[in-house]
């Protein structure tokens, strides 16, 4: 913490709150300081005080003295220095009847409110109420491109109109798997004044990125991550003149953040930080790093990223940079990571959901300007759109801004709160991140509707206003425009707690409806805003009028004034060019052949619509850079009526890029750029999947797969061999031609009119071959699983697996299936009742989840028993509608009179098909338990990998009272509530319940567990506990009974477990790395179950490792290894895993203990035989290539009384090339007694022992 001195230094800011009515302090320390004035500012800096208040009660002097930093003038932002201002005090009467004093008063409501919201484990209180900005003065600018790169030079141009003054840009990558190191360059970014554009890819800058560098004097570029391991690439592509200044990447994306700490380090003259930021550096919780960006840059600190496993940082140098900090903040996802819990004092800034992650960073006192945001920037946090704000980081560092997260067209609770919150309504400036696409301007008008409100004031309905996105509409029959509805209140704020209906009439029947356009409709009001389209006509000059009416509900209807608007149909003409590439053909080129693409030439009219109004135009086609026409030409003329198509071709054995542009007399021109590349070695599969329903109703996924090289791209003229094979029976019938009692599936491809067809299969497995780089087939099924189905892709050519999950979605429910089925045997008591359930099903038994559908019970045959339906007739239907599930219960009651051997039995209707459950038959009251006991139960934890000890359930009868010698031969039913940590076994098969039958005996039916290929039981696994229940399925009214099972871990295997994200690498959960990167994984202790067992001693477990392709590191980055040690104490390790190219793994990767044994195992000397010589051996697995000669052994004895035998040599081995070492046991003169002789590898846990009796 930094104390305010004379330079108004000072980093914190605290509310302490008064007690009774003797009122309160709220002193605001400033977070600023002089030389955090960016340079492009000038050096004019006063003392940043910033305000305080204090209130007393009684007659008490009451004063407000204020300071501020002065603020830039909005119309002279580039060059403005800063501006001083007066200094005045304020007298008692005039501060306590101002409105800030008044708004003081009335805000702690919301400001507590916000605080619990945003959950931060250490949240301080907020900042102080500042003058509250009308949301009339509220200006809202939407930056935006038209693609991702195009956004990020809107954003920079925002943050500096003419160009930065350093004259320096940081480029990142723009490509979704790197888009996380331009979160961690914002804290560089803003030191070093430049703004962050994103490269078309790691190896291609685009034309954005080109554009903006020629037109903005930059001479300096810094590369960051991917487009820094491509340098030399990226650095021939830029202009003259302009030079690389910087590079810092890394093999990961952990790696590439300690890269761009240190070069923060160094450019702020630094050893350590004292503060860091940790986010997480998972791909889906990139967000919180975004939410970060604006603090971590204003303050010149770094943004180190966490992995969701491992007590350290994944990278070395990350943590050592943690390691020198006094300060930590965590955000987000990253507070529930293991490393935190080796951070004392860390600060945890988090939500219970990303959008009140971000404002808990917002709100924190330490992070607050004085007198609350003047800025706010607006950014989707929806992962999808990610992308569009992530450039955002320097902008919101720059203007003092709060980063607030909308959701997608919803602006969620936190985000409202905070912006309702009168601590930020100086905010006068909303900045947009995104385009409609992503922000729409609903939303842009909600949240600034919200900016300036507070939480207490009561909102009233004062008008209802209609707003067209465009005042003019294409008269071609099909344009839509938007119409968005605002209720507003008498200051024009949107009424957010709004919630209804309003009805809109047009002059024309042009509101738009999918099933048919109307002259009105009613629009839903969701917080305020509602919206409806209108689709134009072919009426040119033609008016569409809209008057909106009858708002509801409302408690007057006096007031409310109904604001109209009016959209004019014009005409539609040709106006521009677009050139797109048709859809299956690439959009980017191998230069290792002409690779062909097929672009499509269209005319259209202002709406981006295909004209087809005029008889054409002749259109120039030209083609630069990489490429040209088909047959080398590089410009053509076509002649275009509507669209036309053109090919172009890769130039070989150079990447680049194809330059297309189309141009005409009086058409705005057309271009589009085609990145080519040359391909390196096949490296990996990728598949992409879509789904469909085909011709005869069933349902599909298409997988395509693409072969790809080293840098990810595709390999187009590769035609080598695939198979593809499942983890289930593969069918060769089609799928409408049978059906099967267990899951299958089906593999052939689609046609265009959407014709199924089996492909050919021999022994499961379908072989074919790429086309082009590219094989596509389909996948059906006439049967769902209990487990998801795994597609398998293997390229024999070039020896590369990938696979993927296949999940059938159900057809349209056909039947029902009833629970219990028709073939249970049930009993029931007089005066009890039996429930029934049934679940809706398609054509091939797969349950239908779908509510709303009836299902009809009644009897069936003769209902003896007399029992009533719920509406209490024992004789006609009772119709039950299904749940989201797809299920429908009915409940049976059975007379109290209803005598022993009557029956009843119920049947369900569904579709016009009819299932029947069991006969029910009824049986006297004496002839059952009526209560189930066990006994025995284990009041122990019970040790993984072994048994659990025999109990006993008994019956008894009525009051408990026993009676001997009945038997009721009732089934009882085990079940688990935990199958990981007790497994149900019958014929060593793992089963959901084991049943037993109920016996007369006095101590009940015993329940022993077996082991063995036929076990039966109940087996202790994994560490935790387990609720195992008895059932009486034969009599499903009386009460079942419960006890619970804990199990703990057993002793460690010789073989531990390689984990990658906390689950053994197997083929349901795959590694894939990308080539020579290091991957961080766990090697873990474990007992037979798969426990986490530490390991015992003082000393470390030696542990020998293998991998079939690639090679382990000790540490990320070091020399690679083929042992490591886990800690003593410890239950694991991290180590790093490297393959040379990129690949998935699912096995091949070896871990085992070196092992030491004694031989013999056990002994006895004595007077006929004194002496005994003992072999120690040292073995790595047969996979290993540990060396086990001249390893040093220490032996150690433990004797019993008496015991006096004599050990030689007494102290340390050395074993030989075979790894082995002897030493010899003499008895002493009058044996007794015994010892125990351990023998351990120096330096490690890794012992033997033999047990010699003497």
């Amino acid at each position: 913490m930094r104390p305010l001195d004379g330079n108004g230094v000072g980093s914190r800011s605290r509310s302490l709150p008064g007690r009774g009515n003797r009122g309160y302090i709220d002193a605001h320390w400033s977070e600023g300081r002089c030389d955090d004035v960016p340079k492009d500012w000038g050096r004019s800096c006063v003392p940043d005080f910033r305000k305080s208040v204090r209130m007393e009660s009684g007659n008490r002097r009451r004063e407000r003295r204020r300071w501020e930093r002065p603020v830039r003038p909005a119309d002279a932002r580039a060059s403005a220095g800063l501006v001083p201002i007066k200094v005045r005090t304020i007298p008692h009467k005039e501060v306590q009847n101002s409105p800030m004093a008044k708004k003081l008063r009335g805000r702690r409501t919301a400001l507590s409110l916000l605080s619990a919201l945003s959950m931060g484990a250490m949240m301080a209180a907020p900042a102080a109420s500042a003058m509250a900005a009308s949301p009339a003065d509220v200006s809202a600018t939407q930056l935006a491109g038209n693609t991702r790169y195009g956004t990020a030079v809107k954003i920079a141009e925002q943050m500096y109109p003419g160009g930065p003054s350093s004259h320096t840009v940081v480029i990142t990558s723009g490509a979704d798997a790197n888009l996380v190191d331009a979160l961690t360059a914002a804290p560089l970014a803003r030191a070093l004044h430049a703004p962050i554009l994103l490269a078309q890819s790691p190896t291609e800058l685009g034309s954005d990125v080109l554009s903006y560098i020629s037109s903005n004097g930059i001479t300096k570029v810094v590369l960051i991550g991917a487009v820094g391991a491509n340098a030399s690439t990226i650095e021939s592509q830029l202009p003259s003149g302009v030079s690389v200044v910087g590079n810092y990447s890394g093999a990961t994306r952990f790696q590439t953040a300690a890269a761009i700490a240190e070069a923060l380090l160094s450019l702020e003259g630094k050893t350590s930080f004292s503060t860091v930021f940790v986010a997480s550096g998972e791909q889906n919780n990139l967000i919180d790093a975004l939410a970060g960006d604006p603090v971590a840059a204003r303050l010149g600190d770094p943004i180190l990223l966490a992995a969701s496993s491992g007590s350290t940082l994944p990278s070395a140098r990350e943590q050592s940079l943690l390691s020198g900090s006094s300060q930590q903040f965590v955000l987000g996802a990253a507070a529930s990571y293991p490393v935190t819990t080796t951070m004392n004092g860390a600060v945890k800034l988090f939500g219970n959901s990303r959008f009140s992650t971000a404002t808990a960073i917002d709100t924190y006192s330490a992070f607050v300007p004085s007198g609350g945001y003047s800025t706010i920037v607006v950014a989707n946090g929806a992962q999808s759109h990610l992308v569009d704000a992530i450039a955002g980081g320097p902008l919101a560092a720059k203007d003092n801004a709060a980063l607030v997260l909308v959701n997608d067209s919803a602006v969620p609770d936190s985000t409202s709160l905070f912006l309702q919150n009168s601590t930020y309504d100086q905010a006068s400036t909303l900045l947009v991140l995104g385009g409609p696409a992503s922000i729409p301007s609903s939303t842009v008008q909600a949240v600034s509707g919200l900016v300036g409100l507070t939480t207490n004031q009561q909102q009233v309905p004062a008008e209802v206003k209609l707003t067209a996105a465009s005042a003019n509409l294409l008269a071609d029959g099909s344009a839509k425009d938007t119409i968005t509805v605002s209720v507003l209140d008498a200051n024009g704020n949107v009424v957010r707690n709004f919630n209804g209906s309003v009805t809109v009439a047009s002059t024309t029947n042009d509101i738009y409806k999918a099933t048919g356009n109307v002259s009105s409709t009613t629009v839903n009001i969701t917080n305020g805003v509602g919206t409806f389209q209108v689709e134009a006509g072919t009426s040119v000059g033609e008016s569409i009028s809209l008057t909106p009416s009858a708002l509801s509900p409302v408690t007057t209807t006096n007031n409310i004034v109904y604001s109209a608007v009016t959209v004019t149909e014009t005409a539609p003409s040709a106006t521009q060019l677009a050139l797109t590439v048709e859809t299956g053909s690439p959009t980017a080129l191998s230069a290792n052949t002409q690779t062909p693409t097929t672009l499509v030439l269209s005319v259209e009219d202002a709406a981006g619509n295909t004209f087809s109004g005029a008889p054409g135009e002749y259109v120039t086609v030209s083609v630069a850079g990489q490429g040209t026409l088909v047959g080398g030409a590089t410009s053509e003329t076509v002649f275009v009526s509507q669209t036309s198509t053109v090919v172009v071709e890769s130039v070989t054995g150079t990447a680049g890029t194809i330059t297309v542009a189309a141009g005409a007399s009086g058409l705005t021109s057309a271009s589009l750029s085609i990145p080519t590349y040359v391909n390196t070695a096949p490296a990996s599969l990728a598949i992409s999947a879509t789904t469909g329903t085909d011709s005869n109703g069933n349902p599909y996924t298409e997988y395509t797969v693409s072969v790809l090289d080293t840098n990810g791209h595709l390999i187009s003229y590769d035609s080598g061999t695939i198979n593809v094979s499942a983890n289930v029976p593969v069918n060769l019938a089609s799928p409408s031609s049978i059906t099967t009692s267990s899951p299958s599936i089906f593999l052939g491809s689609v046609s265009s009119t959407g014709t199924f067809t089996s492909a050919t299969v021999v022994s499961g497995t379908l072989q074919a071959t790429f086309q082009n780089g590219v094989y596509t087939f389909a996948v059906e099924t006439d049967k769902v699983g209990s487990s998801p189905v795994t597609i398998t892709v293997k390229d024999t050519t070039d020896n590369l697996t990938a696979s993927a999950s296949y999940t059938l979605v159900p057809g349209a429910a056909t039947g029902v299936t009833v629970t219990p089925s028709s073939t249970a045997v049930y009993d029931v008591e007089p005066g009890q009742s039996f429930t029934f359930m049934a679940q809706l099903v398609d054509a091939y038994q797969n349950a239908v989840s779908e509510a709303g559908q009836s299902v009809v019970f009644g009897f069936t045959g003769t209902n003896s028993a007399g029992a009533t339906l719920p509406n209490g007739l024992s004789s006609g239907t009772y119709t039950v509608t299904t749940g989201s599930s797809g299920t429908a219960a009915v409940t049976v009651t059975v007379p109290s009179g209803a005598s022993a051997g009557t029956s009843f039995q119920l049947e369900a209707t569904y579709n016009s098909g009819s299932v029947s459950g069991p006969t029910i038959t009824v049986v006297s009251p004496v002839a059952y338990v009526n209560l189930l006991a066990v006994t025995g139960t284990p009041t122990q934890p019970v040790t993984a990998g072994y048994a659990v000890p025999t109990f006993y359930v008994s019956s008894e009868y009525a009051a408990g009272v026993f009676t001997s010698g009945a038997s009721t031969g009732d089934t009882l039913q085990i079940t688990t509530s935990n199958s990981g940590v007790v497994t149900l076994e019958s014929g060593g098969v793992a089963v959901t319940a084991l049943t037993v039958t109920a016996t007369a005996s006095s101590n009940g039916v015993a329940v022993t567990s077996t082991t063995g290929p036929s076990a039966w039981g109940l087996s202790a696994e994994q560490a935790g506990t387990a609720t195992i229940t008895v059932t009486d399925i034969s009599n499903p009214s009386k009460p079942s009974v419960s006890f619970t099972v804990s199990v703990e871990p057993g002793q460690a295997t010789t073989s531990p477990l390689i984990e990658y994200n906390g689950k053994p690498i197997s083929s349901t959960n795959e590694l894939t790395v990308a080539a020579n990167t290091p991957v961080a994984l766990q090697l873990v202790n474990v007992d037979a179950g798969g426990n986490p067992v530490p390991v015992a001693g003082s000393e470390p477990l030696w542990v020998a490792l293998s991998a079939a392709v690639g090679n382990f590191e000790a540490t990320d980055g070091g020399a690679t290894v083929n042992a490591v040690y886990i800690p003593a104490g410890q239950d694991s390790t991290t180590i790093y895993f490297v393959a040379p190219t990129a690949t998935t793994i699912s096995g091949g990767l070896n871990a085992g203990d070196i092992t030491v044994t004694v031989a013999p195992a056990a002994a006895t000397l004595n007077t006929t035989t004194p002496s005994g010589t003992f072999t120690i051996t040292v073995a790595a697995p047969s996979w290993s290539t540990v060396s086990v000669s001249g390893l040093t052994l220490v032996l150690s004895e433990v004797y019993s009384s008496g015991a006096t035998l004599a050990i030689s040599p007494s102290s340390t081995l050395t074993t030989n090339s075979s790894g082995q070492a002897t030493f010899t046991a003499t008895a002493g003169s009058s044996p007794a007694g015994s010892v125990t002789v351990y023998a351990t590898i120096s330096g490690t846990s890794n012992a033997g022992m033999t047990d010699i009796t003497e």
